[in-house]
C-alpha cells in the first residue's frame, strides 16, 4: 500500500431522463495513455433526480509505481489519453440492470496538474 494514494472527488453528471433512477453500483478503471492507473468500486445508493444533475463521489487507489514508470512519456506528449472503463448498475421502478461506462479525451499535462491543485 506503500505506492498507492487515494484520490476522492464529487463527479457532476447530468440525467437527461424525465424519469429518476437508482444508482446501485460502480466499477471503473482509471487509464492514462492505456495503461491502468487506478481502481474504484462504488457499492452504496445515489439517488438519481430526472431532468437534472447529480454527483457521485468517486475515492480511486492511484497506483504511484504505475504513473512514475510513465512519467517520461507523461512530460513529452502534448497529450495524455484518458480513459474511464467499467460498468454501472442501475435501478428504475424496482427493475435493475447494467450500463456499461466508456470514457475518452486527450488532456494536456498542465489541464490535468491544475485540477489536482
Amino acid at each position: 500500500m506503500g505506492n498507492e494514494s487515494i484520490v476522492s472527488a464529487n463527479v457532476k453528471f447530468y440525467n437527461p431522463n424525465n424519469f429518476p433512477l437508482q444508482l446501485k453500483q460502480a466499477d471503473i478503471n482509471l487509464m492514462l495513455n492505456d495503461k491502468q492507473v487506478a481502481h474504484d468500486l462504488l457499492d452504496s445508493t445515489i439517488n438519481i433526480p430526472k431532468l437534472d444533475s447529480f454527483y457521485v463521489p468517486v475515492s480511486f487507489s492511484l497506483s504511484l509505481n504505475s504513473i512514475l514508470n510513465n512519467a517520461l512519456q507523461f512530460l513529452l506528449s502534448r497529450k495524455t489519453k484518458v480513459n474511464a472503463d467499467g460498468f454501472i448498475k442501475l435501478k428504475k421502478s424496482g427493475i435493475s440492470f447494467t450500463v456499461p461506462i466508456h470514457y475518452e479525451s486527450y488532456q494536456s499535462l498542465d489541464s490535468l496538474l491544475q485540477s489536482v491543485r
